[in-house]
């Protein structure tokens, strides 16, 4: 580029001498300049061209002296070692952090119980030719690490062998075992639920003509209820089946519903002159809905906690 430059330039000039008519000597001098000119421009750029070259084969072989070092920087980055002993054994450790995926089923949540299994196999060594086991089962385990709403315990399994493929690779199993604890949710969910629904069973000490002030105490204690169901939804897991949370919130709100429909059948009773039957609809749902709240109670606590742990 810089040469074609350089010839569009002298035939510039070259036309301006011509155009110019300066005596012959004159002009032999002048064209005799830039011809002198031009081979000192290339000649400066056949030494820089010269020079990059230089730079690269110096760029390459600073390259090539400090890959081992490199090398031996990203071992040791990766935490990998290596002990050679006299009797030709070779001990290689590593250590590695990875994301493992684990399938969980929360249909007994927040009282559900997660098993993850993290398999570690071979890929190319058959069980004839590599054998894998745990070299102590308790050293491996950092006490240390505990989960805020779980419940960890591990345990190794040696002796694993594939059986999806044609030829049996070894491997190892480490479970992850995790128990789900309840002194949030009993908290955050559970009794303030059942607080809620106890008063508004208050309402059925109210006088039956008092039909808007009845009204009122269910209705807020429905509305109440649907917040905090909708609330607990928002950090519960996202599921499309339905969970043990959804099975209590559900069922408070129901209860509620039932008392609603009370109120709806004492106020028929007394629109329709029937006001004998009234004080015994009344004893009935003083009486049924809190042993029926009782029974549920005894039935879905049996079922959570035989899987959760409570403190």
């Amino acid at each position: 580029m810089l040469l074609l430059l350089l010839l569009l330039l002298l035939l510039l000039l070259l036309l301006l001498l011509l155009l110019l008519q300066l005596p012959l000597p004159l002009s032999l001098l002048l064209m005799l300049l830039l011809l002198s000119l031009l081979f000192l421009l290339l000649l400066l750029q056949l030494f820089l061209s010269l020079l990059q070259l230089l730079l690269l084969m110096l760029l390459i072989m600073l390259m090539l002296l400090i890959s081992p070092l490199l090398q031996q920087f990203d071992r040791n980055k990766t935490n990998e070692f290596y002990i050679f002993i006299r009797s030709g054994i070779v001990r290689y450790s590593a250590r590695v952090n990875f994301d493992v995926a684990c399938n969980m089923d929360f249909h007994a949540y927040p009282g559900d119980s997660q098993l993850c299994e993290v398999k570690f196999e071979s890929f190319g060594y058959t069980s004839r030719q590599l054998t894998f086991r745990w070299s102590n089962e308790t050293s491996h385990v950092n006490e240390n690490i505990s989960l805020a709403q779980f419940d960890l315990s591990v345990s190794m399994v040696n002796s694993y062998n594939t059986d999806y493929y044609d030829v049996s690779y070894p491997g190892l199993i480490l479970k992850l075992s995790m128990a789900r604890k309840l002194n949030y949710h009993l908290v955050q969910s559970y009794i303030p639920s059942t607080v809620y629904l106890t008063v508004s069973w208050l309402a059925l000490f109210v006088p039956p003509q008092s039909v808007a002030e009845r009204l009122a105490m269910a209705m807020t204690i429905m509305l109440t209820l649907t917040t905090m169901f909708a609330s607990e939804r928002q950090s519960v897991p996202r599921v499309s089946y339905i969970t043990y949370l959804d099975v209590w919130m559900l069922t408070c709100i129901l209860f509620v519903f039932l008392e609603l429909g009370e109120f709806t059948l004492v106020l028929h009773l007394i629109r329709n002159k029937r006001e004998s039957a009234v004080p015994k609809v009344e004893s009935a749902a003083k009486a049924l809905l809190p042993l029926l709240f009782l029974a549920f109670n005894a039935v879905y606590w049996s079922l959570v906690l035989t899987s959760a742990t409570v403190f």
